[in-house]
């Protein structure tokens, strides 16, 4: 496959390419050189999948104001917590 590098340095990975591994808009990549072969390779990031943990449903239950049996709502999370909860 061949691919044009554009005036501000990026090139297009091809669809097909970009479907079979999985290469969303902002999905990391590496890119390694081997001088001696005139070779550049790009490769998915393997710290992609590890590095971006989802949620868990149960664990932003309760995030938010909530009424106790006093008619009061609870103060909001801090930026801290809620912080805490994307880590």
């Amino acid at each position: 496959m061949e691919s044009i590098v554009d005036d501000r340095g990026r090139i297009l990975i091809p669809k097909e390419l970009r479907e079979r591994f999985s290469l969303k808009e902002g999905s990391p990549v590496e890119i390694a050189e081997d001088a001696k072969y005139g070779v550049i390779t790009i490769k998915p990031s393997p710290k992609a999948k590890s590095s971006r943990k989802k949620p868990r449903l149960k664990e932003l239950y309760g995030i938010g104001a909530t009424v106790r049996k006093t008619g009061k709502p609870e103060p909001w999370p801090t930026p801290q917590e809620i912080k805490s909860i994307w880590e």
